[in-house]
């Protein structure tokens, strides 16, 4: 509480509040998801040590620190259950199907991913090109899989808690 003092009358008044912005229930078809990972490189080799979720800058004395950001267009509800449908496996042995998860974020990965902050070693941005269907190119998919395994796990991971199927 803060306590305000006028002419011998103390009034108190409550803290003012932040404005909460309403919640989001629905997305514009062209807005963006970002996806932040943080990758900590070994300063003598330039190897990627390890990597975490999010914006951290903690031992960049000991690290070359990258952040690395990825960005997804939203999923349409009836595009993900046909994702989910086009990812299922049956296991005849006990005759239940369940989701290739792999799969399913081969499709993120592919149908999803619209930018990204990578650049090439002259510091040009690497453009993501996509075919008339807006399907990442091989091209573009081969530069991607040259990323550290353990990065694109995690901003996956990401797309994936923020779309809330994770």
């Amino acid at each position: 509480m803060v306590e305000e003092t006028k002419a011998e009358q103390t009034i108190e008044t409550a803290p003012k509040e932040k404005e909460h912005s309403q919640p989001k229930f629905f997305m514009g078809k062209d807005e963006k998801i970002e996806c932040v990972v943080t990758g900590y490189y070994n300063k003598e080799t330039g190897i990627l040590e390890f990597c975490v979720p999010g914006e951290n800058q903690t031992d960049v004395e000991r690290f070359n620190v990258v952040k690395h950001i990825f960005y997804f267009k939203r999923i349409p509800y009836n595009r993900l259950n046909n994702y989910r449908s086009q990812s299922m496996v049956y296991n005849p042995s006990d005759r239940s199907s369940s989701i290739n998860i792999l799969k399913l974020r081969e499709y993120f990965w592919l149908f999803h991913l619209v930018d990204w902050n990578y650049t090439d070693e002259n510091g040009n941005k690497i453009e993501l090109k996509h075919d008339p269907n807006g399907v990442l190119t091989d091209e573009s998919l081969d530069i991607l899989y040259q990323i550290p395994a353990s990065i694109l796990d995690t901003a996956i991971g990401l797309f994936e808690h923020r779309i809330n199927i994770a």
